[in-house]
């Protein structure tokens, strides 16, 4: 299995095939897209997104302007750990996974400090839930068989679907 984000986001292609016989792919992309928000890696995570999430917070500057910006989203950037908290298939083509982030408590730029800034302390020293959900695309798009993130969501807590 690759050790890297790199490596990973390579083999993230064999997401696409119609053979799904490499059961760890689906298991291991919110790690991946965890990784890449990490290293900031915007473009790459851009790059993974369904077409109906790349419509609704594209283009590539306006999804970079969200993820580095928003109060909701900048903790996944640079943040210091991830951690899978549950998963979730509810069908053969969607996939949720909530994932506790550990966000970064010293900013590196003036920017970072800033934005920082309009986190509360406490955002700043607990880790925070998100939700992704994924979608296999259909058979006629262009990513025919592809699972692409459809979405990001902060949490408040783990929806109660997770629970049971």
């Amino acid at each position: 299995m690759p050790s890297n984000s790199l490596e990973l986001e390579q083999h993230l292609w064999h997401a696409c095939s119609p053979d799904f016989s490499q059961p760890w792919i689906v298991a291991e992309l919110c790690r991946v897209y965890c990784c890449m928000c990490r290293e900031g890696r915007v473009a790459s995570v851009f790059a993974h997104a369904s077409p109906e999430n790349k419509a609704s917070t594209g283009p590539v500057e306006k999804f970079a302007a969200m993820l580095n910006r928003h109060p909701d989203f900048c903790p996944l950037m640079h943040h210091v750990a991830a951690e899978t908290v549950q998963r979730l298939q509810p069908s053969e083509t969607t996939y949720m996974e909530v994932v506790r982030i550990t966000p970064a408590s010293a900013a590196a730029s003036s920017l970072e400090a800033e934005l920082q800034s309009r986190i509360s302390r406490q955002q700043q020293q607990e880790p925070l839930l998100f939700m992704w959900i994924l979608s296999r695309q259909s058979e006629n798009s262009a990513w025919s068989h592809c699972w692409m993130t459809d979405a990001v969501r902060p949490m408040a807590a783990i929806p109660s679907e997770f629970l049971k």
